[in-house]
């Protein structure tokens, strides 16, 4: 499918407001349960999450986690969970997590407890067994044995969470759907819940994600729209929404927030290091390195 026909779909469900789509979500999930497929990608991430926290000397035992933007399949936390955090808290604007997309997460991540054993050191029958627990288990019960608060639908600038109160703070795949604006008050807010000690890690995609389902453009092809441009496909499609941020814009952010940025774990990406050059992009986008627009993932742990 290319990215156009993607987007028209995307944009004739947008333009009904939340609590309409969250209903027909409802409706169809009665009729048709929710398929998970575990992204592979999700989990191996969510691991090196766990790993480059470790590699910048934050032990996970005990520590208090919270994610923004869990979705509908809660790999990281549960991670999270069995690395170690005494409590979780998951943030999301909508509340599309349930007893069976939650038990089906822990079925399909059952396949994989020697490599998320291996990566975490824990024996692989703990890691099983407790997976095998949680699976059985209504979400209400689940959340409550893995001491998790899921906070679904709601505003994580208008939480009522007590400062200072959060070790870990990790998302994977989200700041990129935010406007930069508001990034910039989610940053102030996490430096604000963040503990003195506390760290944050975050994987930013960076890539077009229309390129997900039409191939035949780069992974950089929004880069040669304007950005009048871009805010009208935007504004037309709020489900597609990407701020095009580059690299060095989220660094830029973090440390205006009052963060250091310990490890970055960034690679421009080859493929498209070489597609930019005949790529045509927008002269907006001219004063970017060619390696600070070929990077499609940031790897970035911060502190305060």
């Amino acid at each position: 499918m290319n990215w156009q026909l993607k987007f028209l779909g995307n944009a004739v469900f947008g333009v009904f407001p939340l609590s309409f789509q969250t209903q027909l979500r409802k409706i169809k999930r009665s009729i048709i349960p929710y398929e998970i497929q575990l992204n592979t990608l999700t989990l191996s991430q969510g691991l090196q999450q766990v790993e480059m926290l470790k590699a910048s000397g934050f032990d996970l035992t005990g520590k208090s986690y919270l994610e923004l933007g869990t979705g509908w399949s809660p790999v990281i936390p549960l991670v999270f969970s069995l690395a170690g955090c005494r409590s979780l808290t998951l943030v999301d604007s909508q509340r599309l997590m349930d007893d069976h997309t939650f038990a089906e997460t822990c079925k399909k991540m059952l396949a994989h407890t020697a490599e998320i054993a291996t990566r975490l050191n824990i024996a692989e029958i703990t890691i099983a067994q407790r997976l095998s627990k949680l699976a059985s288990m209504r979400l209400v019960d689940a959340l409550a044995a893995m001491n998790c608060a899921y906070l679904a639908p709601e505003d994580l600038l208008n939480l009522d969470i007590q400062a200072h109160s959060i070790d870990i703070i990790t998302s994977r795949a989200v700041l990129e759907h935010i406007p930069p604006l508001i990034i910039k008050n989610i940053l102030t807010t996490f430096n604000q819940l963040l503990s003195p000690t506390g760290a944050m890690c975050h994987i930013i995609d960076n890539s077009d994600h229309w390129e997900f389902n039409d191939k035949s453009i780069t992974r950089v092809n929004f880069l040669k729209f304007s950005q009048k441009t871009f805010d009208f496909l935007s504004a037309m499609n709020p489900l597609d929404y990407q701020n095009r941020l580059r690299h060095s814009q989220y660094i830029q952010m973090f440390i205006d927030a009052g963060f250091k940025v310990t490890r970055d774990d960034s690679q421009p990406d080859p493929t498209t290091r070489t597609a930019l050059d005949s790529l045509l992009v927008h002269p907006s986008f001219n004063h970017y390195s060619k390696a600070d627009l070929a990077i499609l993932t940031s790897y970035l742990v911060a502190e305060k």
